[in-house]
C-alpha cells in the first residue's frame, strides 16, 4: 500500500485508549478501544477529539475511524467531532454492515502545510 504508516501516537485513560497512525497521504487513522459502559465511551470520545486536534496540528488533511454500530462510544465520538468547529471542516458518516465509517475533513492550518507528519512522534 502506498500510504504506509510513518508515525503513531497512543492516548489512554482508564477504560479507553486511542491509537493514531499518521500516513504519507496526510491522513490520521484513529482506532478507539473502550471497555463497557457510558463512562468509558465518553472517555474514548474525548481521546478521539484529542487525536483529531493533534492530527490537524500536524498539518494532516483527514482523519478516519471505523466504529461499531452498537457501541456506546460511536454516538459519543460523533458528538465530539461535531463540536470541533475550529478543527473540523466536515464529517462524513456512512454505515457498512455492523460498522460506521467516519471520514473527518480537517480544517487547513493557515500558512503552515506539512508534507509529512512531524518526526518527533514515536515511531510505530
Amino acid at each position: 500500500m502506498i500510504g504506509t504508516s510513518t508515525c503513531s501516537e497512543l492516548l489512554s485513560t482508564r477504560g479507553a485508549s486511542v491509537a493514531t497512525r499518521y500516513d504519507r497521504l496526510l491522513c490520521a487513522r484513529i482506532d478507539v478501544r473502550t471497555e463497557d459502559g457510558l463512562h468509558a465511551a465518553q472517555a474514548g470520545a474525548r481521546l478521539v477529539r484529542q487525536a483529531v486536534v493533534a492530527a490537524r496540528a500536524q498539518g494532516l488533511r483527514t482523519a478516519e475511524l471505523t466504529l461499531d454500530v452498537g457501541a456506546p462510544v460511536t454516538g459519543a465520538v460523533l458528538e465530539q467531532l461535531r463540536n470541533l468547529v475550529d478543527d473540523v471542516a466536515d464529517v462524513h458518516v456512512r454505515r457498512a454492515g455492523g460498522t460506521v465509517l467516519v471520514e473527518v475533513e480537517l480544517t487547513p492550518l493557515l500558512g503552515r502545510q506539512r508534507t509529512q507528519p512531524s518526526p518527533r512522534l514515536g515511531a510505530a
